[in-house]
Formats: structure tokens, sequence, C-alpha cells
């Protein structure tokens, strides 16, 4: 009987600490990056979240889910955690998204994660913002198509043209050197919504930076103060020093609402003095044929055309003094990077002879990109040269690559399964 008793008191406490854990907010961590975790079906679903030291979590707040293409949103969450502090702002990183992974499951767990993220932290769900990166953008446009209805939206560095549907606040950021700048500066020159609203920075295919990202929360805040007032001045200013006037053309249909109206009208006589637009569309469609030269003979596999057309950048960017130039040419290399690695993916998925032309021609554009490397380590390992093979292996794990299971999946290593 005594026994009996112990039994009942023990399962009693345990069932009222579980209870007891069962939503406790006091397990929710502010003030740095913390994880948590949803298990759904046979899914683990982590959460990178961030929320502000000072906010009450008896109360509802606003909060922004972003979308990484390679899974890994803790990164900017770290980034963007000082600004999630100033506005009071809540982060949270969907990490089961990933470039390349079927859509209809990626939807179905987002739809169970957002509902765990509702019910379990303090998120007013009438103020959700989405903001994605590139494929992370892509995903969130499709999100907008009837799984959530957010307040607002940034794409950065991928242009959606599902964006024109949505009525809600729209940031589209990119980088003037990225490979897609293309779509959004086409995009910017025609009539578009008042709720669309486009902002470039100096950068590449890349989450924006801080001082652009704040744009975004202030302008869903729909208020800035004059301090952010004083930084948007210091910023046109500093674009003025430097001369960058493609800046400040493409940024200041935006920027002129946090600016005084004679400072507007200062720097568009100054850029206008300076720079020529229509000039520069000019050579901005000769940069698009260009591209699509140089498609063709990437297609074809013609590595000799490749070789000399990357050493003639080379030679452009040494001399030239011209910054528009170089940032043509960046965006060039950053087009061939992205369409040698399809090219290459396919050929390689499709054992085509073309591999070996297409591997070259990747390798000497981003030779240390962990995907060139692995594609060329299995094509190395599937000939039987396992210690050419082990050498790439070694160096994509010196620059960044950590994915050892995808290797023993692949069976171009099945020769060389000791190199791995």
């Amino acid at each position: 009987m005594k026994k009996e008793r112990y039994i009942v008191v023990i399962i009693f406490f345990v069932s009222l600490t579980l209870f007891s854990c069962k939503g406790n907010k006091n397990s929710i961590v502010q003030g740095k990056l913390a994880w948590d975790t949803l298990i759904e079906k046979n899914d683990t679903l982590l959460t990178p979240y961030y929320l502000p030291t000072h906010i009450n979590l008896q109360e509802k707040h606003k909060a922004i889910y972003l979308f990484d293409p390679q899974g890994k949103p803790e990164n900017v969450l770290s980034q963007y955690a000082p600004l999630a502090e100033k506005y009071g702002v809540l982060l949270f990183g969907f990490k089961a998204y990933q470039n390349g992974q079927d859509v209809q499951k990626l939807i179905a767990n987002f739809k169970s994660w957002k509902k765990h993220i509702l019910s379990d932290f303090p998120v007013d769900s009438s103020k959700v913002f989405l903001a994605g990166f590139s494929g992370g953008a892509q995903f969130a446009s499709m999100l907008i198509q009837g799984t959530i209805r957010p307040k607002g939206v940034l794409w950065a560095g991928l242009f959606a043209p599902t964006i024109q549907y949505f009525d809600g606040q729209v940031m589209l950021i990119c980088g003037i050197r990225d490979f897609n700048y293309q779509y959004f500066l086409q995009f910017f020159l025609q009539k578009t919504p008042a709720n669309i609203h486009f902002l470039f920075f100096d950068g590449k295919h890349e989450w924006p930076d801080t001082t652009i990202f704040e744009h975004y929360l202030v302008n869903s805040e729909g208020a800035y103060t004059s301090t952010f007032q004083k930084k948007v001045t210091q910023l046109v200013d500093e674009w003025l020093s430097e001369k960058k006037y493609l800046l400040l053309f493409l940024n200041l249909p935006y920027l002129s609402s946090y600016l005084p109206k004679n400072k507007t009208q200062q720097i568009f006589n100054e850029v206008s003095a300076a720079f020529d637009f229509n000039a520069y569309l000019k050579d901005f469609q000769q940069e698009l044929n260009q591209q699509q030269v140089l498609l063709n003979k990437m297609v074809s596999g013609d590595t000799i055309y490749f070789k000399n057309w990357l050493d003639s950048l080379k030679q452009v960017n040494t001399k030239s003094q011209n910054i528009l130039v170089v940032q043509r040419n960046e965006r060039c290399k950053a087009y061939a990077g992205i369409v040698l690695y399809s090219l290459t993916k396919d050929a390689f998925n499709k054992k085509s002879t073309f591999l070996p032309a297409y591997l070259k021609m990747y390798e000497l554009i981003e030779p240390e990109n962990t995907e060139m490397l692995v594609f060329k380590a299995a094509f190395l390992a599937d000939q039987g040269q396992c210690e050419k093979a082990k050498i790439i292996l070694d160096k994509a794990y010196k620059v960044g690559f950590n994915d050892k299971k995808r290797l023993y999946k692949m069976p171009e290593f099945s020769r060389c399964r000791s190199i791995l």
C-alpha cells in the first residue's frame, strides 16, 4: 500500500511539472539569440528568434518572419538584433526553408510553425511582416498567395512579380552589383502602386546591412524621428561626396520623404548636372546584350572565350576609375557564376559530356565555391581519381563545406569511400 502511494505521488509531481512548463512565458529568452523547438509529426522545426530586452511579454508585439535561402536565418537575426532592440520588434527565422526543397511540404511546415509562434510567443497577428532574401524572398512570395496575409513584405535580391497583387506595404531592396539588379531596375522604371518602395544599396547578392534594413522597420512603422531624418541626410551627403550618383538617382524617390524639400531639390540638381541617366540606360542595354552573348558561349562550353572575357574584366577593373564600369563587371561575373552553377548541376545529374568544360569555367570564376568543389571532387572520384578528389574535398572543407552525409549519399564517391 505504501509503495502504491509513493508511485501516485511521483506521478502527480511529474504531471504537475509538465503542466506547469507548458506555455510558460518565463522560458522565453530575451536580449540574445535563442532557439525554440517544435516537433511536428516526423519533422523537428528549429526556430532561431530574438526578443528585445525591454518588451513586456504579457503584451502583443510586432514581429518579422525571416527567410534565408541557405536555411541559416540565425546569422541575419544576429545582424539585425540591435534594430530589434531599438524598435521593439520580435524577429523569428523560419529555418525549415532552404533552396531546392519540396514547396508543398515547406508550406505545410510553415502553417504549423506559424500556429506555434502565434500561440507560444507574444506576437500581434495583425502586425506580422515578412522579409526574405533571394530564394527566401521567392518562398515568401508564395506564402502571401493564400497561406498568410502579412501587413508588409520585404524582398531582397529577388524580384517577385506577385508583389503587384499585394496591397500591403512592400519594400524591394537590391544591391547594384547584384546579378538580379536588371529586374529591379526594369520594374523601377515602370509606374508602380504607392505601396511599393524601392531601395538600392552598394552591394552584391546579399542581405542588406543594418543601415538599409532599418528603412524597412521605419517604413513599416509609418513614422520616423528627427534622428532618423539626420541619418538619411548624412547618408545622401556621403553618397554625394563619393560621387555615387546612380545610388542617389535610384533612391531619391523613396528617400525624399525623409528629407527637407530644399535638400531634395539640391540633390536632384547636383545629380542631374553630373549624371546622364538616359545614357546610363543605353549602356545598361549593352550590358544585357553582352550577357546574352556570354550565356550562349557558356552553354556551348567555350572555355577559351570565357577565360579571355574574364581576363579582360580583370584588366578593366584594374585600370578603370569609373565606378559604374566596375559595378557592371561585377554584375556580369555574378551572372556568370549563377548560370554556371545551373549548367554544372544539370550536366552533373545528366552525366553530360559538357561537365568538364562547365567545371573549368565555374572554377575560373568562383575558385572557392563549395558547390563547384563538391561537383569537381565527385566528377574525379567517379573516374577513380581518388587522390585528386581528396585534394579538392580538402579545399572544400577548408572554405566551409561540412555536409559529409551528402557525400556518402552520392554514388560518384562509391570507389573512393576512404577519402570521405
